[in-house]
């Protein structure tokens, strides 16, 4: 797959859902086969920030305490649970900066206060 090379190259994703988007993928090519699209998004697949809740996905915003928590369905974000509906396969998750504070890149966060 091609994330799955993004990911080797560049360390991208924080959450890997595979598995989880081709059971779903063959759910919506039988229903598909049965009914037609299951809505606008019919298997599209879909990255979403690490600070969205996907249930069995960890949501961590970047801090390494928060890992290995899977989320619940009760908790999943209604972003998300619109996703699905619509039709959309939740591929994977990616990275942001802790609690999305900002860059971590030395170089950058000079240039931003750079008064000249």
């Amino acid at each position: 797959m091609i994330n799955e090379k993004a990911d080797q190259q560049t360390n991208c994703l924080s959450e890997i859902n595979f598995e989880s988007a081709l059971a779903q993928a063959t759910i919506l090519d039988a229903a598909f086969a049965q009914s037609g699209p299951v809505g606008a998004l019919h298997g599209l697949p879909v990255s979403l920030k690490d600070n969205f809740n996907v249930e069995g996905l960890d949501t961590t915003l970047g801090f390494v305490a928060w890992a290995n928590d899977p989320v619940i369905a009760e908790k999943e974000s209604t972003l998300v649970k619109q996703l699905k509906d619509l039709g959309a396969i939740i591929l994977c998750k990616t990275y942001v900066h802790v609690i999305r504070l900002g860059s971590t890149d030395k170089q950058e966060r000079a240039d931003c206060n750079d008064d000249a």
